[in-house]
Parts: structure tokens; C-alpha cells; sequence
């Protein structure tokens, strides 16, 4: 999604708001360095689908793709890392502020 705003929240948005994306982030953050070990913690996406957000990430400059031996891996750039911090509050807050899945509002 393209907010064409000058606002950094709306840029922001724009690199990590579309669908799963964040939890693309998470599986990184989490450790993970594969396309497969990243869909391990995102079950419901699809394939492409991740393929699109990995692929979009490293353009943004907040994923590194590195191939190795035939082998292609994903790591989180500086910027990337950082994303730590946003993604913790955002736990917190959904934490205080939302119901739990499955229970009654």
C-alpha cells in the first residue's frame, strides 16, 4: 500500500503494514534465516506470498538476501534489527488494549 505521504509513520507503514509482513519480521527477529523456516511460523501464508514480502523487504533495505552454495538466506539489516523495539511495544499494547483470541469481548 502507497500512502504517498511525507508523514514517517505513513512511510513507515508502507514498508512493514501490508499483510504478515510484521510477522515476517517476527519469524527474523525470532532467528529464523530461511524461506522455509520463516513459513514453519507463519503457516497460513502462502509461498508466493512470502516470497513477495521477503522480496519487498530486501528492497526497502531492512533484509539482506545472501546465496550460498545454493543455499539462500535471509538476514535482518541494521534497520531491520531495530524493528525489535516497534514490534515489543506493539506486543505490549495489544497485550493491554485487545482481547485474546477465542475469548468473549
Amino acid at each position: 500500500m502507497r500512502y504517498r505521504q511525507h508523514c514517517p509513520v505513513a512511510s513507515g507503514a508502507e514498508v512493514i503494514g501490508q499483510s504478515w509482513t510484521v510477522l515476517v519480521v517476527r519469524e527474523l527477529l525470532h532467528g529464523s534465516t530461511t524461506a522455509s523456516q520463516i513459513a514453519l511460523g507463519v503457516p497460513e501464508m502462502s509461498p508466493a506470498l512470502l516470497t513477495k514480502r521477503l522480496k519487498q523487504l530486501v528492497e526497502a533495505g531492512v533484509v539482506v538476501r545472501s546465496a550460498t552454495g545454493g543455499r539462500t538466506r535471509f538476514d535482518l539489516t541494521p534497520a531491520g534489527r531495530e524493528l525489535a523495539l516497534v514490534l515489543e511495544r506493539l506486543g505490549q499494547w495489544s497485550r493491554r488494549w485487545l482481547p485474546r483470541p477465542g475469548v468473549p469481548i
